[in-house]
């Protein structure tokens, strides 16, 4: 299971059924020591707990998850001054009901590009995504106006957040020893990364450089495999085309972990608190490039893979 937009899931929806999931969590940090304000949310499978009103800056989220589902969503969609909180809900509903996201050729070109082209044209700050009985830590720029808590998913449904007051004129830069800058030339899309992630917990600036919006989901490998082997085998699990003579190692499994910058837009920046082990991870993001048929910016060179090493 993913956590994007399960209409905008291109193949990973599917793909992520591991037997466990890696759960390596965070050394939290405290808005007081970074010198921002702290926004804490409990997310349940019905919503989240969750402020009415709060003033406009730069934010630690802190969001704790526990339910019926592998991971819970804190994301933060700015809603355009026409429209309301209903009235996102009843674009991600009609999406919803939109037909499946993988073409009947199995290629994992979406059939929905067009029920979501507004997501292309909102600010969407990002977020942070705990797994199940976990907390999650991220760093957001809320500015003033209405604002909506989403999941990057369907449900639950969307709740509105509004941000008063001027942003502050001199924001805290956090303090980051790795950059994840996500990157497009037109035709490919790809993650450089400046810096060395390391074991433990470090903060790491997410800057979205590129024309469209980009979600980064940090998933571990069993062992080390190239990109092109990765996408030979998410593409194989189900609701994928199989790639024929492909050298995945047949152990190879992919597992979920508390590391996600929820999705942003161009222009943007964020920053993931990231706690990790050594070993084998990649940073993926699926999202549809509408500007080539729905093809996924996975598909389209965003995937990463890098080692952590002890």
């Amino acid at each position: 299971m993913t956590r994007i937009i399960p209409a905008l899931a291109i193949v990973l929806a599917l793909v992520l059924v591991t037997p466990a999931l890696a759960q390596e969590q965070p050394d939290l940090l405290s808005g007081e020591g970074l010198g921002l304000p702290e926004l804490q949310i409990n997310v349940t499978d019905d919503g989240w707990d969750a402020p009415a009103e709060i003033a406009a800056g730069r934010y630690l989220i802190t969001a704790s998850y526990e339910g019926e589902r592998d991971f819970g969503t804190v994301a933060f969609l700015s809603l355009p001054s026409d429209w309301t909180i209903d009235g996102l809900n009843e674009r991600l509903a009609e999406g919803d009901d939109s037909a499946s996201p993988v073409a009947s050729d199995g290629t994992g070109v979406s059939s929905t590009v067009d029920s979501f082209g507004w997501l292309y044209e909102v600010t969407l700050a990002g977020g942070v995504s705990p797994v199940d009985g976990g907390t999650a830590q991220g760093i957001v720029d809320l500015f003033p106006g209405s604002w909506a808590i989403w999941a990057d998913a369907f449900t639950p449904a969307a709740i509105e957040l509004t941000v008063t007051g001027e942003m502050p004129a001199d924001l805290p830069e956090p303090a980051s020893t790795v950059t994840v800058t996500g990157t497009s030339d037109g035709e490919s899309f790809g993650f450089e990364i400046d810096g060395d992630i390391e074991p433990g917990t470090q903060v790491i600036k997410v800057v979205n450089a590129s024309d469209q919006p980009h979600f980064l989901e940090v998933v571990q490998l069993s062992s080390l495999v190239t990109e092109e082997q990765l996408a030979d085998y998410l593409l194989a699990k189900p609701g994928g085309t199989p790639v024929a003579d492909s050298d995945v190692p047949a152990d190879l499994e992919v597992f979920l972990t508390p590391l996600y910058a929820a999705t942003q837009s161009p222009g943007t920046t964020q920053w993931m608190v990231a706690t990790v082990s050594p070993g084998a991870y990649a940073m993926v993001c699926w999202l549809p490039d509408p500007e080539h048929n729905g093809e996924s910016h996975a598909q389209r060179g965003m995937i990463t893979i890098f080692e952590v090493f002890a």
